[in-house]
């Protein structure tokens, strides 16, 4: 297991921490942390432990508390795996993770002794010098076998808990002059398919994209926790579609005080001029908001998405196509009738064609736009 520590230590830190918690499963998120002394996150050791990691080996996001009371505790965010096995590029151990599941139900204080005792020896971040701004406080990225006690529970429905875990830190924690939204996104389809939300397709190993069909609707299921005490503080979500892809309603989603899910539609085209889109999300201050509370810490969330030609589309032009060709065969053989009978068949071969020309003329219809 590859034990991947964050901190929220900045704001790009804490941005692509909003990030992790955010994206759906299956998507992939990136991670760099800069190798060697003095003020690397990795050491040659460690470098090397990460190094021979195969694709697809599990990892463990863990968050760290740098100012808690006592020194560092830790507690775990979510799982993943993978991509691609870990590589180094300008000076950075850089990562790759297809997001998995939530890790909640642990004690953080017992998790935080689990830690301790299981990465003994392996200099792992911990308080130095009583100091929790000091960066040359461990190793980020570890490699050693999963934890065999006080492991967390795993599951998609521990994204609130997990996310005010989050907001309980100093790093998150709202104040007079800084509100902060956590926000996840979910795609479905528009008639809510029991089988739960769509899951992504990994192209490469290096991406991961939603394959939507051509004439189809889906939902986004947007969550947000806003904690926030100071009145009169609002934002927004803004959502940016692709090439192709239609919104059903206004591209902004308000924002208040406290959770929520909201849900939010769009469309594909019924003939899409690209192959591939994306949908993207940003959470922005409210323009009617007072000056004075219009300070965020937000996430910004991006999806990539496959443009597919509808199958029913596609299976009902076959049938037309294949009417119409049998309907040819048919006033071909009879086109001359003597008997009453050739003349039936020539007469159902002008009716099949008759039908599949109106059929594929209504599949193609009108371009929209």
């Amino acid at each position: 297991m590859v034990y991947v520590f964050l901190s929220g230590y900045a704001d790009k830190y804490r941005a692509n921490v909003l990030k992790t918690v955010g994206l759906p499963s299956g998507l992939i998120n990136d991670y760099s942390y800069k190798v060697g002394s003095p003020d690397g996150n990795v050491n040659e050791d460690s470098l090397a432990n990460a190094l021979e990691v195969p694709a697809n080996a599990e990892v463990l996001f863990v968050m760290i508390d740098r100012y808690a009371p006592g020194g560092y505790t830790y507690f775990p965010i979510r799982t993943g795996r993978l991509a691609e096995p870990m590589r180094v590029a300008d000076g950075r151990l850089r990562l790759k993770v297809k997001l998995g599941q939530f890790a909640t139900g642990v004690d953080n204080t017992r998790f935080a002794q689990s830690i301790a005792e299981h990465l003994a020896g392996m200099n792992y971040p911990q308080l130095v010098s009583n100091d929790p701004e000091n960066r040359q406080d461990g190793q980020y990225v570890l490699v050693a076998s999963p934890l065999a006690s006080e492991s967390p529970r795993l599951g998609d429905e521990g994204w609130i808990e997990v996310v005010k875990g989050l907001a309980r830190l100093q790093a998150f924690r709202p104040d007079d002059n800084r509100g902060v939204v956590f926000l996840s996104a979910e795609v479905w389809r528009a008639d809510e398919d029991p089988s739960g939300p769509l899951s992504p397709t990994i192209v490469d190993m290096s991406r991961a994209e939603y394959e939507l069909h051509a004439g189809a609707r889906y939902k986004l299921h947007l969550r947000y926790y806003y904690p926030s005490d100071v009145r009169g503080r609002s934002c927004q979500a803004r959502i940016a579609l692709g090439p192709s892809l239609i919104a059903l309603q206004e591209p902004v989603v308000s924002i208040g005080a406290n959770q929520r899910l909201e849900e939010w539609a769009f469309a594909v085209a019924d003939y899409p001029e690209a192959s591939l889109s994306r949908i993207d999300l940003a959470v922005e201050d409210d323009p009617n908001a007072a000056a004075m509370t219009r300070t965020l810490l937000r996430p910004a969330l991006s999806f990539a998405a496959r443009l597919r030609p509808s199958p029913v589309r596609r299976w009902l032009a076959g049938v037309a196509i294949t009417a119409y060709a049998l309907g040819q065969v048919l006033e071909g053989l009879y086109a001359h009738p003597t008997v009453s009978g050739d003349k039936v068949w020539f007469g159902a071969g002008v009716v099949l064609s008759i039908f599949a020309v109106v059929a594929l003329l209504a599949l193609i219809g009108k371009k929209p736009g």
